[in-house]
């Protein structure tokens, strides 16, 4: 079931297993390649990438320079039982704590479940629906309208979605829930949106800060951290701890880094080059 919400949420999972699948899933569904980036700054697992960024999809994964940053559906296609009718409001699993993930089973069976009654009971107003399903749950900071068709949440654990979740996933594939998904056309189709939505964000010079398996500090996404950076590179620099720079970094801007992602910058400050510096202490024009 939980594979099954991957198929509609068509969002990530940082990973870099399945290589040989990978293989398998390029052969089918090709691969995108988009021009070279040289605005927005991306950090991975506390490592700072330098531009220019070279983001591609290679057959279900997107990747920026070479590394996989999302993994945007599951392969091969998995077999999908006949979408459930579920009536009535579905109601929060007491087995649901502040400490559960999105990807957790039960998380991903409300989730899955709220999607089938609000096409079950045809509701022309899911977006705020689904923001209050969402919003029931102990896990969740509080969710929010990204547009018409999508909402996102702020989780406890991971923090900020990077992608939505779609509420009306039919007007996206043709048809919800069944095997139509694994069509090609419909995967490249939502893979180069995915793309092209990545590109644009890195062009308006938004800043990425990706966790890995060994560093897993929560997903941070904004238009600028120039602000944070200033406060803690000198920090870094004069052997503060991340406890400290997480502190001072909320103090003086009132937007912190977790001490997670903290002690990430930390393990690879050597990454921090002049070139970044000059990104973050020149002055804008």
């Amino acid at each position: 079931m939980k594979n099954r919400l991957f198929q509609i949420l068509g969002i990530v999972l940082f990973s870099l297993s399945g290589r040989a699948e990978n293989r398998s899933v390029i052969q089918v569904l090709g691969e995108t390649n988009a021009a070279p980036i040289s605005t927005g700054v991306v950090f991975i697992g506390g490592r700072y990438m330098p531009p220019p960024y070279v983001v591609a999809r290679k057959g279900n994964e997107l990747q920026i320079n070479g590394e996989t940053v999302d993994v945007l559906f599951k392969w091969p296609p998995p077999e999908f039982p006949e979408t459930p009718i579920v009536m009535f409001p579905p109601n929060v699993p007491r087995s649901i704590t502040e400490t559960s993930g999105k990807y957790d089973a039960d998380v991903s069976q409300y989730t899955l479940d709220w999607l089938s009654h609000l096409q079950t009971i045809k509701s022309t107003n899911r977006v705020n629906e689904m923001i209050s399903a969402y919003n029931k749950l102990p896990c969740v900071e509080y969710a929010y309208r990204i547009n018409d068709i999508t909402v996102g949440a702020v989780w406890k654990k991971t923090g900020r979605d990077i992608c939505g979740l779609n509420v009306y996933p039919e007007l996206m594939l043709g048809r919800s829930l069944d095997k139509d998904f694994y069509k090609s056309d419909n995967l490249i189709q939502k893979g180069n949106r995915s793309l092209h939505w990545l590109c644009h964000a890195l062009k308006r010079g938004d800043y990425y800060f990706l966790p890995t398996a060994v560093d897993r500090h929560s997903r941070h996404t904004g238009l600028s951290a120039k602000a944070q950076f200033t406060v803690a590179l000198p920090l870094i620099d004069a052997g503060a701890t991340a406890e400290e720079i997480s502190k001072a970094v909320e103090t003086k801007t009132g937007a912190p880094f977790t001490v997670d992602f903290c002690r990430a910058l930390l393990r690879h400050k050597e990454s921090l080059t002049p070139e970044f510096r000059r990104r973050i202490f020149e002055t804008e024009k």
